[in-house]
């Protein structure tokens, strides 16, 4: 009778350990990086000068259906949907800083200009 419960408990055990080390770790960690504006604060009261937050977004591979045609239609499917929900767990955690710009660099796509036609 106590293997089914070890086994209950080690199912429990794997969904806290997964959950915690994909969304807990990476929460606490993006909570802990703050802007530095303590450092960039003018020395002089007089002067009311706030930093501007720039958020720099570098080439996030989003992708579509010509990024991997050799993988089959289900296997696509849960390709992007893993990444799609990792970039928008990033997303929220970008904007938990309220920056003030965000700024994409990179051609975003995974299959870039190459797989594109020009009127596309």
């Amino acid at each position: 009778m106590a293997g089914p419960h070890v086994v209950n408990v080690l199912r429990i055990l794997w969904v806290v350990i997964t959950i915690w080390y994909e969304l807990g770790v990476f929460f606490n960690s993006v909570s802990s990086c703050n802007w530095p504006d303590a450092n960039l604060q003018s020395p002089s009261p007089s002067t009311v000068d706030t930093p501007s937050h720039v958020l720099l977004v570098a080439d996030p591979q989003i992708l579509d259906h010509r990024s991997y045609p050799e993988r089959g239609l289900f296997l696509t499917y849960l390709s992007r949907l893993v990444v799609d929900l990792n970039i928008r767990k990033n997303w929220w955690a970008a904007l938990r800083k309220r920056p003030d710009v965000v700024v994409f660099l990179g051609d975003m796509m995974d299959g870039g200009r190459i797989d594109m036609p020009e009127d596309e």
